[in-house]
């Protein structure tokens, strides 16, 4: 089971370049306090940990990078602060693609453990995600190294704290 389940509803791709993961299809848990206590009767969770890499970001991995790959791209240049970079990581492993990261400084050990398993190159950039200078620098920087890699960006990371 995978998104492409729903291939329908979802920009034109050929099968050739659908990737899946088996992401999707997470279990719906009914909610036993705050849908009462909101008088919520059917009130359900999804259980998006249950993901490949324990993410909903796996199902937009699939899909961007099955798209770039229908754009002849054939590496991901992309920002991250966890949750992205893995689903990425592991999407790119399964296409046999390059997976380049730059990642914020505060991205949990355990999601840059996942990246580097999957293959991951990444760039751990000091003040990336709360200093709007530093941020802007990096976003407007990754286009131009997009293009002499020959990937396609993905831009995920953005937080001014």
């Amino acid at each position: 089971m995978s998104i492409w389940k729903y291939a329908d509803l979802l920009p034109p791709l050929a099968e050739s370049q659908r990737i899946s993961l088996g992401e999707g299809n997470t279990p719906l848990v009914r909610s036993r306090q705050i849908g009462p206590a909101a008088g919520i009767k059917n009130l359900f969770f999804k259980l998006e940990s249950s993901n490949p890499t324990g993410s909903y970001k796996d199902r937009f991995a699939v899909a961007a990078v099955g798209h770039l790959l229908g754009a002849g791209k054939r590496a991901v240049l992309a920002t991250s602060s966890g949750n992205a970079g893995s689903a990425l990581a592991a999407v790119c492993a399964a296409a046999q693609i390059p997976c380049c990261l730059a990642i914020t400084e505060s991205a949990p050990e355990g999601k840059l453990r996942q990246m580097l398993a999957y293959g991951a190159r990444l760039f751990r950039i000091r003040g990336f995600g709360p200093d709007a200078q530093v941020y802007d620098a990096v976003t407007q920087g990754l286009p131009q190294l997009a293009v002499e890699m020959g990937a396609a960006m993905q831009i995920s990371a953005f937080c001014y704290a």
